[in-house]
């Protein structure tokens, strides 16, 4: 997923529980969705950053 700067940590970092807390209810709404595990979200490089409210969530 990709943000802006201008996006509040708050929203971010909702953003990001929600897609752990719920990865199921994507999984139903949308068979892609599968391959959107925990793993799939923690950044394996740092060409881009994560954004500060999900680094918050990851710590």
């Amino acid at each position: 997923m990709v943000t802006t700067l201008d996006t509040h940590p708050t929203k971010a970092l909702t953003l990001v529980k929600s897609l752990y807390a719920e990865q199921a209810k994507f999984v139903e709404a949308h068979p892609s969705f599968v391959s959107l595990t925990p793993e799939a979200l923690v950044p394996t490089n740092e060409i881009v950053p994560l954004h500060f409210g999900a680094a918050q969530f990851f710590r």
